[in-house]
């Protein structure tokens, strides 16, 4: 018997508006460049993103005495940075998400599968509230940090929740960067 696999963990970072569509992701990768997050110089094989660039940790904030670099000495993956975009929105949360919370109620639904894949089959873009009947778009409720959508979206591999998360000078950045403004979760998968 093989032992499992630890579950991936990482930070997306990903447009306010799950429509959004970036202009340019190579112009942003290189604003990124410029600003020392990532290295563009030495990317892996195609589709492999980036390398932390020097000022990686100045960007993100680490947390705890004495953070390390994710692919460091023994504290797991290495840190990659991936620029994806795609045609059309979609859901990019990983098997464990929060349960979300309904925007009128607070409650939360347990059956946030059946949310999901009813909008990737017929585009139901708003879900109902089994606790108040309030029809939302899902992109409206509480996904707690650990779910999100859009079409564009950064992911950074090796970033577990509570290692790091961006502030909002790093928010600022992006939306500089590309014109629309940026909101953060923590993949778990």
């Amino acid at each position: 018997m093989t032992p499992a696999e630890p579950p991936m963990e990482r930070l997306v970072l990903h447009p306010q508006d799950p429509e959004a569509a970036l202009p340019d992701p190579a112009a942003l990768a290189r604003g990124l460049a410029a600003a020392g997050f990532l290295d563009a110089a030495a990317p892996a094989a195609a589709g492999a993103g980036y390398p932390p660039g020097p000022r990686f940790m100045h960007w993100l904030g680490f947390l705890g005495c004495s953070p390390a670099l994710p692919g460091t000495g023994d504290t797991g993956p290495a840190a990659i940075i991936h620029l994806e975009c795609r045609p059309v929105p979609d859901f990019l949360g990983g098997d464990r998400v929060r349960p979300p919370r309904c925007p009128g109620c607070g409650k939360s639904e347990p059956h946030w599968p059946a949310m999901v894949s009813a909008w990737r089959r017929q585009g139901a873009r708003a879900w109902p509230c089994p606790a108040c009947g309030r029809r939302s778009p899902m992109t409206a409720w509480n996904w707690r940090r650990s779910a999100g959508f859009g079409r564009c979206h950064m992911r950074i591999d090796g970033i577990a929740e509570g290692l790091a998360r961006p502030g909002e000078p790093f928010l600022e950045l992006l939306a500089r960067l590309s014109g629309v403004e940026w909101r953060y979760f923590f993949y778990r998968g």
